[in-house]
């Protein structure tokens, strides 16, 4: 395995036991971990992808820059070089996508159903057996018990469930939201995951082990002798051969350039790091598609909470999760996440509101208890005008995008959120307005290639993600969908590297 895999656990040893409120109370030393020294002019400006990370978390994004530039001025990504990628920050959402949904991506259902089961093992999902919900997100088993929702989310779901057919009349269901957090200990050989403590600490910290991250399985192969893995290697290229296939890698420590060789060759880079290398190693020299989920969230109040004190035992991620439907587009489902607010801090909150900060800092501590953050997450599929180039197809590394919303597809998000308001507003929880971080702020990405029968197309692949214009390299991301439903697609990520894996072994 090659793999930059940055990493950072000495921030992540700064951090004391403890729940969030006794160290915001207690410890001297807790803006090294909260706020990670002065906070720069970036965060204070304006809204941005990342703005939600906090510093053990930011070692994510670490030299993304230098090695994998983007020039854009529509499109604003999150790319990663770190142990585990962009899981390494995942907010643990596990969703499965529908018959439909594969289908339109490309992905075997019924191979996909068996993958969806191992990584629900592997991981631990906790999330409600049946509820409104559960039929069209977790279509998959084993399940842990459902976690415990905080006071501001239970108190919402109890007004879903007193005005549900109202609720539901209007195109919104809503239920528990399933995710990778331990609702009890979980062992894979000599390594414990414990069950969530409910610290609302889990924005900073991973003491617990609680919440999945990728660097558990990759400790778990390392211990068991089942992977070499070498890290500081920065992937450029492939060159693909008659026996073997040669790969161009960076030290990025010494700038040293290496070349490892292998029968087969996995890409899981991300849906733009893969077609980066991809485009590179093949001479690409045109535009290829890009996909992102439109994304923007909903600052509401939960009015039964006004002036409500809210218990502290609590987790940071999502409580809910709604799926919404609007019976002019049926298949196209809106995912909503349901957030409490508290423990990223109310400066992230105070810069948003328009209004003077002490004043900010007055309302945002009125309103803490009551306010609950929705994002709103939309499908995406491909158009002429939602594209990325490299500009050097012969070596460079500059990746061109540009992207942009048809009006058709603009007045329908916007139709929609309309929508989802009016409903949010029978179940007690009044949107503020709507925040919209711009394209690419969904941080879920897929496009470039394509999964097609066809062989002729040198940027096509076959559904096992063996790459047409190289057959000795496959794809194991989401860098060959074909469309981008609006669930988080982490889940499907995961399940779909195990059976390109699986088919690679099958054919050695």
């Amino acid at each position: 395995m090659l793999d930059v895999g940055y990493d950072d656990p000495d921030t992540r040893a700064l951090i004391p036991a403890g729940d969030f409120l006794s160290l915001r109370r207690t410890d001297p030393e807790q803006s090294r971990y909260f706020v990670g020294g002065q906070i720069s002019p970036e965060e204070l400006a304006g809204v941005r992808v990342g703005a939600q990370l906090t510093p053990p978390r930011q070692f994510i994004t670490r030299n993304v820059d230098t090695f994998a530039p983007i020039e854009s001025s529509t499109f604003t990504a999150m790319q990663s070089l770190a142990l585990g990628g962009l899981g390494a920050g995942w907010g643990a959402g596990t969703y499965s996508y529908n018959d439909q949904e594969l289908d339109e991506v490309g992905l075997p259902a019924i191979d996909m159903a068996r993958y969806y089961d191992e990584v629900a093992a592997e991981i631990g999902v906790a999330a409600p057996g049946e509820d409104d919900t559960s039929d069209e997100v977790t279509r998959f088993r084993p399940l842990l018990p459902p976690h415990s929702l905080d006071t501001n989310a239970s108190v919402a779901f109890a007004s879903y469930n007193r005005h549900r057919d109202r609720v539901r009349s209007l195109g919104l269901s809503v239920g528990r939201a399933p995710a990778a957090i331990l609702s009890q200990p979980l062992q894979r050989g000599q390594f414990v995951r414990n069950e969530n403590p409910y610290d609302d600490m889990d924005f900073y910290s991973d003491a617990s082990r609680s919440v999945y991250r990728p660097r558990y399985t990759l400790e778990a192969l390392l211990n068991e002798s089942k992977v070499l893995y070498c890290d500081k290697a920065l992937v450029r290229r492939f060159v693909p051969g008659a026996e073997m296939v040669e790969v161009h890698y960076t030290d990025v420590e010494s700038g040293e350039d290496r070349v490892a060789h292998a029968r087969r060759v996995i890409l899981a880079a991300g849906a733009i790091g893969t077609s980066r290398i991809a485009m590179r190693s093949l001479g690409i020299d045109r535009s290829v598609p890009i996909l992102s989920n439109s994304y923007s969230y909903l600052p509401c109040i939960n009015l039964a909470m006004l002036g409500r004190p809210a218990k502290n035992r609590r987790h940071s991620l999502a409580q809910l999760t709604g799926v919404f439907v609007d019976n002019r587009r049926p298949d196209d489902k809106v995912i909503l996440s349901f957030f409490s607010y508290r423990s990223l801090l109310l400066f992230k909150l105070i810069k948003e509101m328009p209004m003077p900060p002490q004043l900010g800092l007055l309302t945002a501590r009125l309103l803490l208890s009551s306010l609950t953050i929705v994002g709103v997450h939309h499908p995406d599929r491909r158009t002429h005008r939602k594209t990325m180039r490299l500009r050097d197809a012969n070596g460079g590394s500059d990746l061109e995008i540009s992207y942009d919303v048809e009006d058709n597809e603009r007045r329908s998000i916007e139709t929609g959120i309309g929508k989802i308001g009016r409903a949010l507003r029978e179940m007690g929880c009044v949107p503020l307005g709507k925040i919209s971080p711009g394209n690419g702020s969904s941080i879920h990405y897929a496009g470039a290639f394509g999964i097609t029968t066809d062989r002729a197309d040198i940027l096509g692949t076959a559904p096992s993600g063996q790459l047409n214009g190289a057959p000795s390299v496959y794809i194991a991301d989401s860098a060959n969908w074909r469309y981008l439903p609006a669930k988080g697609l982490t889940m499907s990520l995961m399940a779909n590297a195990r059976r390109v894996a699986a088919a690679v072994c099958d054919g050695l």
